[in-house]
């Protein structure tokens, strides 16, 4: 989010406007929906049709149902669906339990609509990228640095640690379920007698739950993390000291919060871990490890510079490749 502040003479008014344009009506989502559909299967016709359907498209949402408008041949075409053909959730959503996402619906009719808008009656759809090789390689390059880094300060004693780390930054890329992954993940520091690092982060993944849309998941992670939370708390109670506190807690308490506003800043908030991870400082240094502490503020800073340069720097080079690919085709 974009923290705008402005002053007036009554004090400080601090306004918070989200940083990227999340659509709230429903048309817009459609619309991605099938521009996509039709971008998948632009070699199942003309370049010009192809083309004349996507810069015409138009989705009008009326009281039951959309609207959808398009041209073809210089011909306008228009159909109508039901809106419970295409269910979608954004911001501001507030549904019952029942409410879900069927997604093999969603793209059986949008399929059936590219088939009408380009009218044909097979698709040839382009092969899709696998999802390992579409990631930025620069960030996914830095997750296998953080655990490098780790395994080097701390040799073969934080090895699991490592690896553990390793997984709760790539668990979200299989997007949605990978949620599902982050709380066992967490657990997993009792291991290696780090029971307070994996509090601190599922403390703070049950807080950022509060934020998804998807109502559905919400219950089942959160549900999910208390499970993990009260076996974290059982090890703690039985086996581990009191936290250790001291005045240094509350100039890392002010670190690690200055690094999760700068990753919502930048977009991170898109993915829970990189989020989480800088709070784990917290947690390892009520678990006494305080090279821990030092080698998870230095990766959470580099994680803020890769996370906002690595992702320019893919978004243009994803744009040269998008222009040389039009001027050849052309």
């Amino acid at each position: 989010m974009n923290l705008l502040t402005s002053l007036n003479k009554y004090g400080v008014i601090i306004k918070i406007k989200m940083i990227r344009n999340i659509p709230n009506d429903k048309s817009k989502a459609l619309r991605y929906l099938l521009l996509r559909h039709l971008s998948k299967a632009k070699n199942s016709t003309s370049s010009e049709i192809f083309k004349e359907v996507t810069n015409s498209l138009k989705i009008e949402k009326k009281e039951n149902h959309f609207q959808i408008i398009w041209v073809r041949n210089g011909k306008s075409f228009n159909k109508e669906y039901d809106q419970n053909q295409f269910h979608f959730f954004t911001q501001g959503d507030k549904v019952n339990d029942n409410y879900k996402i069927d997604y093999r619906k969603n793209d059986n009719n949008a399929k059936t609509f590219v088939k009408e808008a380009f009218n044909i009656n097979n698709i040839k759809y382009a092969n899709d990228k696998k999802l390992f090789f579409s990631l930025n390689p620069i960030v996914l390059f830095s997750y296998f640095l953080y655990t490098i880094l780790f395994f080097i300060i701390e040799k073969n004693s934080f090895l699991i640690g490592s690896i553990i780390i390793f997984f709760l930054f790539i668990c979200e890329f299989w997007y949605i379920w990978g949620k599902f992954f982050i709380p066992p993940l967490l657990l997993g520091f009792i291991m290696i007698d780090l029971p307070y690092t994996g509090l601190i982060g599922l403390i703070v993944f049950s807080i950022l739950l509060l934020f998804e849309t998807n109502k559905k998941l919400l219950l089942h992670c959160f549900l999910f993390s208390i499970v993990n939370s009260l076996v974290v708390i059982f090890y703690i109670v039985f086996y581990k000291e009191g936290p250790f506190i001291n005045y240094c807690f509350f100039l890392l308490l002010i670190i690690t919060a200055s690094i999760f506003i700068m990753n919502w800043i930048i977009g991170s908030h898109f993915r829970t871990f990189p989020l989480i991870f800088p709070f784990l400082s917290i947690g390892m240094y009520f678990d006494m490890n305080f090279s821990l502490v030092t080698t998870c503020i230095i990766c959470s800073l580099i994680s803020v510079l890769i996370n906002h340069k690595g992702n320019q720097w893919f978004r243009n080079s994803l744009k040269k490749i998008k222009t040389i690919r039009k001027y050849s085709t052309n």
